[in-house]
């Protein structure tokens, strides 16, 4: 057993002084390998949608309380979940997908404050963010925390209701979800004229996204089917895009690994090669890895 690990993965006469795991055919064996489960995984989310898809573990339930406690924690009152603002979140997202666009204006110029007027909300103060690519509800609020114009929105003094609408759908041509949160306050028949937070460029008009946090005493009361009803998430049992990251993640972080004992055994044994590359395969596989978990961020707008 001990000779056959030696063989693998370190270098050793019986293998010409390089690990069989780093040979030509182990390499091509390797891009077999991952084509073939590539394409089982697309296969299997067709075949399986309900073992086998694309799933978020975002809930409107964390947003609303992690939105509250940034609030509470900067003195400010925790707002009110209101029906009317969370459906026209859910269906701003819709739109979103249905005219595949990535804005707060859509293309046929609907504004977002049109998607509340819509649902019988006559706003005095109003303001909406946006978030997309996230997989949990605490991305998304750090997110918008991170950003000065979505924290201002989140902060603002004057809203006193928000809504959240959270969608699933293909944009663009890539799966995702799609976070809307609308903020408002409602006006009194006193006041006749709307005020809408409007800045110099669109992610300040519409504030956006912010960090996520623990439930807040905000969320007492709220009944569970104002979380369910403006959301469309549909959960498999595996999320395929965290499934082709871990297996991919899993084969570089292998050969990496195999790379770096080869050099320290090439070095300390003074083995002279005629070809060797470690250190730039190492370079290019760790730049790989890098790039593999900067995709993983999300976008807020």
């Amino acid at each position: 057993m001990k000779t056959l690990a030696t063989h693998l993965f370190l270098p050793d006469e019986s293998n010409n002084q390089r690990p069989k795991l780093l040979h030509p055919q182990a390499v091509m064996i390797y891009v077999v390998v991952f084509f073939i489960l590539q394409l089982s995984f697309r296969v299997g989310k067709f075949v399986y949608p309900d073992i086998l898809g694309f799933a978020t573990n975002i809930t409107i339930e964390k947003l609303f309380a992690l939105t509250n406690q940034e609030r509470q924690e900067k003195g400010l009152n925790p707002l009110n979940l209101d029906p009317n603002l969370s459906a026209a979140a859910f269906e701003k997202a819709q739109d979103m997908f249905v005219d595949n666009y990535w804005a707060h204006v859509a293309p046929d110029g609907i504004t977002p404050w049109q998607f509340i007027e819509k649902e019988d909300y006559a706003y005095l103060y109003a303001g909406e963010n946006l978030a997309k690519d996230f997989a949990d509800s605490q991305g998304v609020v750090s997110a918008w925390m991170a950003s000065s114009s979505h924290r201002d929105n989140i902060l603002k003094k004057e809203y006193r209701d928000i809504g959240f609408g959270v969608v699933n759908g293909k944009l663009n041509g890539q799966e995702t979800t799609l976070v809307v949160q609308m903020f408002g306050q409602k006006k009194s028949l006193a006041q006749k004229t709307p005020f809408v937070s409007s800045q110099t460029t669109a992610a300040q008009t519409f504030l956006t996204p912010t960090p996520f946090i623990s439930p807040s005493p905000a969320i007492t009361g709220v009944s569970p089917v104002v979380f369910a009803s403006f959301t469309d998430l549909k959960k498999p049992l595996i999320d395929v895009l965290t499934l082709e990251r871990a297996f991919s993640l899993g084969l570089l972080m292998l050969l990496l690994s195999i790379l770096i004992v080869d050099g320290v055994f090439v070095i300390k044994r003074k083995t002279v090669r005629v070809v060797g590359h470690n250190i730039s395969h190492i370079i290019f596989l760790t730049a790989l890895i890098s790039l593999l978990f900067l995709t993983k961020k999300g976008v807020v707008l």
